[in-house]
């Protein structure tokens, strides 16, 4: 009996050991694919290839976490907070400068050693792709759960703005293969910049997203607890939701820095109140659908 157990343990640890070798060859050449997929996506805002990129346990407690979610969000103030979402990245995408330079005012560094070009690329890109999402997601969509759709609707466009971007350069990666069977991966040209890919469920990851993953078994049990808004809150949200929009559309028309900065400050109060589930409401924001015809739901920010 005792010799029976003895071999069972040693044959787990032996199990172990395999499951923890080092990356093969192959191994190393796919994560560092994947890495680059990712970065190569991330640069160009394409938030549909890093959905498509996750595991699959990973993508279906996102859809299940938004199915959830539809079933319980009023419909009134997660309209009006598309509108609004639509109305904010429209202005950020048009008045990216004016962005750009008060953050460098209030000393803030530019993301990952990006340069001043592909920062304002970054803004431009992702506030495009964002405004396309907010318009897409409907409850009605979400309620399916078909995340991978609603992330995949192509970026809208502002002429002379969206088509004026600078390519943001994807750095060339070594790769280590280590013995607890991940690989790193450090930035040729920048040594402190570094990633480290696992492998889940056959797919090669950065360990962050596992991080961030790792409470997902509850995501939709907590989208299914949202409350039923009562009037009075409900209210009070899309109040808060409308002013938050006026401050995004008179940001959205300033001509001069000073009356952008003033637009921002007069959203600061709303925002804070609106700290919490809800987003905002609103009208467009000079943006046109990617094939450049006209919406009528799509207000003129310019």
């Amino acid at each position: 009996m005792k010799r029976t157990l003895l071999s069972a343990a040693l044959c787990a640890g032996l199990a172990l050991s395999a499951a923890a070798a080092a990356p093969s060859a192959a191994d190393v050449a796919a994560a560092t694919a994947a890495h680059k997929a990712l970065a190569t996506a991330l640069s160009q805002a394409d938030l549909g290839a890093l959905h498509k990129a996750l595991p699959a346990s990973y993508k279906s407690a996102l859809s299940d976490t938004v199915k959830a979610f539809a079933g319980k969000m009023d419909a009134d103030v997660w309209k009006a907070g598309q509108g609004a979402l639509l109305q904010v990245a429209a202005t950020a995408v048009k008045q990216n400068a004016f962005l750009l330079d008060a953050a460098e005012k209030q000393g803030a560094a530019l993301p990952g050693g990006l340069t001043a070009d592909e920062a304002k690329s970054l803004l431009v890109l992702g506030g495009a792709k964002i405004g396309a999402i907010a318009r897409a997601a409907t409850l009605e969509k979400l309620a399916t759960g078909d995340l991978q759709s609603i992330l995949d609707t192509p970026a809208l466009t502002m002429k002379g703005v969206t088509d004026a971007v600078a390519a943001i350069k994807v750095p060339s990666y070594t790769a280590t293969a280590n013995e607890d069977g991940s690989v790193t991966l450090v930035n040729a040209e920048k040594a402190d910049d570094t990633d480290r890919m696992v492998k889940v469920e056959g797919v090669w990851i950065p360990e962050s997203f596992v991080e961030a993953f790792k409470e997902k078994a509850t995501w939709a049990a907590q989208a299914a607890q949202i409350k039923p808004l009562d009037a009075a809150t409900k209210t009070q949200a899309t109040m808060v939701i409308g002013m938050v929009q006026n401050a995004a559309k008179s940001a959205g028309q300033a001509k001069t820095a000073e009356e952008f900065q003033g637009a921002i400050m007069q959203a600061a109060m709303p925002l804070m109140m609106m700290m919490g589930p809800m987003m905002a409401p609103g009208g467009g924001g000079g943006f046109l659908p990617a094939d450049d015809e006209e919406e009528e739901a799509v207000d003129d920010a310019a």
